[in-house]
């Protein structure tokens, strides 16, 4: 009896799961049904990683972080310049981390999105940067939101004590995913490495980074597809965060510290990250 409501699950899920452009029907099957490597780090730290010979069009390595903010506690952090996400972290004696938001390259190092600490805003939006500013995670001691933001307001948003950092696009929001329109822009719809920041639910928060730019073993995935992603692995709402060479997952658990391989082939010096303790 089991084995038949399995295989009708399949089938109905094959049937009837809605595919965007560059989305398989079968795409959310496969991620439901991969061999998920799965190592408990610790109470409230749970690590996930598998990989896919055909998803999303191409082969691909994801990694999941799934944290519960009531045993551990997740903090924006602001670097001093560009640093490594593993020695920031290291150095003050976090768990985890993963890269944050958008930063200039250049000699400013600063993050061209708002992000403020504990109430302290150290960085305004630098511009309306459009869907790539349009979301925020909101930190507050044990609660973890992901919500809309309105750059035009930034200014005059009173941030109490809370961590934010504002980031995008905006992919999950009540459970759904954004649908991007015909014409999104050339960083949307493009296949690149990814980084990503999930709530799921009170006790269950994801951090999820995909591999790519590596031929044979990770093409990276477009917005539209992490969205996908990031709600078939349960997502109520997802805020992506800098991808491309900044994808980094770290944890002190972790053996080579770095979970995924970032496209520059090490790691690569970012303006913040969010940490886990």
């Amino acid at each position: 009896m089991k084995r038949i409501l399995v295989c009708l699950l399949t089938v109905l899920l094959a049937n009837f799961l809605w595919a965007q452009p560059g989305i398989s029907k079968l795409d959310s099957l496969w991620i439901v049904r991969a061999d998920w490597h799965e190592v408990k780090l610790d109470k409230g730290l749970v690590y996930r990683h598998a990989s896919f010979k055909d998803l999303y069009g191409g082969p691909q390595q994801i990694y999941v972080l799934q944290i519960n903010p009531r045993k551990h506690s997740l903090h924006v952090m602001v670097h001093e310049g560009r640093e490594l996400v593993s020695g920031k972290a290291q150095a003050n004696d976090a768990v985890a981390a993963i890269n944050g938001t958008y930063f200039d390259m250049g000699k400013s190092a600063r993050s061209v999105c708002y992000t403020a600490v504990d109430g302290k805003v150290t960085d305004y939006t630098k511009e309306d940067l459009g869907p790539l500013s349009n979301g925020a995670v909101m930190i507050q001691k044990k609660k973890v939101l992901i919500a809309p933001w309105n750059v035009q307001e930034e200014k005059q948003y009173y941030a109490g004590k809370k961590d934010i950092m504002v980031s995008g696009p905006l992919m999950v929001v009540d459970g759904k995913e954004i649908d991007f329109g015909k014409n999104p822009g050339s960083h949307i719809p493009s296949p690149n490495p990814r980084s990503g920041i999930v709530v799921k639910d009170k006790k269950n928060i994801l951090f999820i980074v995909v591999d790519g730019r590596q031929p044979g073993r990770a093409h990276g995935v477009t917005i539209p597809q992490f969205a996908h992603l990031s709600r078939i692995l349960g997502a109520k709402e997802a805020l992506n965060l800098d991808g491309g060479g900044s994808s980094s997952l770290w944890s002190t658990f972790f053996e080579k510290g770095v979970a995924n391989k970032p496209s520059d082939g090490r790691e690569r010096t970012v303006s913040n990250s969010i940490l886990v303790k």
